[in-house]
């Protein structure tokens, strides 16, 4: 789990940073055996359940644990300014406002994000707030994604929800062996594959390939 912040200017953690060379740091996680692909969780300050669940420091570690080395999850956050109350997350940096799910076209997107989905997802359409934008790398550009899409309402059901995508994510890619790291489009199928068996409770949208109705994309993978 890699937190990312939007005002700070520390290299390791930065948006700027994280915006001028993503390609980079997934390589070098791919390199360095931190991960075999990766995720970014997609939410704005009206998802107040899907904040709470990630900016609770027990909730974040469970899920950095979840996650392992086998998939890095990146998290857009605002860094907390002040003191930090005993039972606080270090991640714990955004305003909670009512919880809301909420369909963006790209253009409204907020200004991180959209920043993100344009320079290196251009063929995202509209998002449905709050998801999880999974994707894989070649050496040099984002390879292929898959959007899943969130349901829950509350802090703790949300954090069941994505515990549930995670380790079926997870779950796909143990199954790959470390000699062979470089099977970048074989890791990613492998976590499509697991997903996918979760299609009658999540939406799934994968655009990178090409564009497909939901009834195709579900039919490719009955084969």
């Amino acid at each position: 789990m890699n937190p990312i912040y939007i005002n700070s200017l520390d290299e390791d953690h930065s948006f700027q940073s994280f915006y001028d060379r993503l390609i980079d740091i997934c390589n070098s996680h791919i390199r360095d055996n931190r991960a075999f692909c990766f995720c970014l969780f997609l939410y704005d300050e009206t998802n107040a359940s899907f904040i709470k669940a990630v900016t609770d420091k027990v909730y974040w570690d469970a899920l950095h644990h979840t996650s392992g080395d086998l998939l890095t999850i990146f998290s857009i956050h605002k860094k907390h300014r002040g003191r930090m109350r005993a039972n606080s997350s270090p991640y714990q940096t955004m305003r909670i406002q009512l919880h809301s799910h909420k369909v963006y076209s790209k253009e409204e997107l907020p200004k991180e994000n959209q920043k993100l989905i344009e320079k290196f997802f251009k063929d995202v359409a509209d998002i449905n707030y709050p998801s999880l934008l999974f994707f894989q790398i070649d050496d040099e550009k984002i390879s292929d994604h898959l959007i899943v899409e969130l349901r829950e309402k509350k802090a703790e059901e949300t954090y069941l929800e994505l515990k549930e995508i995670i380790d079926a994510a997870v779950t796909g890619l143990k199954r790959l062996d470390r000699a062979n790291k470089e099977n970048r489009q074989g890791a990613f199928d492998q976590v499509v594959g697991e997903l996918t068996k979760m299609q009658n409770k999540y939406t799934l949208i994968r655009l990178a390939k090409k564009f497909v109705s939901a009834k195709e994309f579900i039919d490719s993978f009955k084969d």
